[in-house]
């Protein structure tokens, strides 16, 4: 699996599509069980090599370790994070192995979580799931279903070390064929082949740059844009919720991304 500063890395599958699930036994027996048996997360999308997906709160040590080739052998991170929080990391998937060990080495962490609160999206279903089967057995059959009515706070982030210094890295950068074509906001707005649009802050910035998936004429409340953060000098996230255009603007990002440092940075040491 590639490292976040190629610019590729992290769970694209719904972008520019919204995933609804039809059959709620699925996500039933995704969040009743310690790990998933399918390549499907209610709300999320397709995994081929399967994913963790489980309400279980115990603590997965993690390290993140210095890249290959590096004279020092310090880890650029170890933090200890709640299982149900990560749903696949660039060394384990559910194929590779049933259930997530205690202590794992990784360059990069995929987590998902609901906001404001930052709750694991896994809790946060299973509860939904309990409100929902039983209204359904009272005689509502117009509720939205779980996974559907978690869309719009649903934000997945992958957690990844980078070379050089997070704060420098060249993703923060437009490439040649992504011209410059206007300012929004305080953020350098630029263009990708006419298919999406790259976003880009300044150092020091709370976001350093964001990825849509569609022009602004385009754009759809469900659909998710990409946010770039740093979290200190070696680690950076990429944080996936719904696009900022159609949904408040920059603050409404700004918010978002700042919920989910404050959750992230309960558990490892930020800047």
């Amino acid at each position: 699996m590639a490292n976040l500063a190629s610019d590729t890395i992290g769970p694209a599958w719904w972008c520019g599509k919204t995933f609804l699930v039809s059959q709620l036994a699925l996500a039933v027996l995704l969040v009743s069980s310690s790990v998933s048996q399918a390549t499907r997360i209610p709300g999320m999308g397709d995994i081929p090599n399967g994913f963790f997906f489980t309400t279980e709160m115990d603590l997965i040590k993690i390290t993140m370790p210095m890249p290959r080739g590096e004279t020092e052998a310090a880890p650029l991170a170890v933090f200890n994070l709640p299982r149900a929080y990560i749903y696949l990391t660039s060394h384990h998937s559910e194929k590779q192995v049933v259930e997530l060990p205690s202590e794992i080495e990784a360059d990069t962490i995929f987590i998902v979580l609901t906001y404001p609160a930052g709750e694991p999206y896994s809790v946060a279903l299973a509860r939904l799931n309990e409100s929902f089967v039983a209204a359904r057995r009272n005689g509502n059959t117009d509720l939205k279903s779980p996974s559907t009515q978690l869309r719009s706070v649903l934000t997945e982030g992958a957690i990844s070390t980078s070379k050089p210094v997070a704060y420098d890295s060249a993703i923060f950068h437009p490439r040649d064929y992504e011209p410059y074509i206007g300012d929004y906001g305080t953020l350098k707005r630029h263009d990708t082949l006419g298919t999406s649009e790259v976003y880009f802050g300044k150092p020091g910035d709370l976001i350093r740059k964001i990825r849509c998936y569609r022009t602004p004429e385009n754009a759809k409340p469900n659909f998710f844009c990409d946010y770039y953060t740093v979290l200190s000098s070696h680690v950076m996230a990429k944080v996936s919720f719904v696009d900022f255009r159609v949904n408040g603007g920059i603050r409404f990002a700004e918010e978002r991304v700042r919920a989910f440092k404050q959750t992230v940075c309960r558990h490892m040491q930020c800047d």
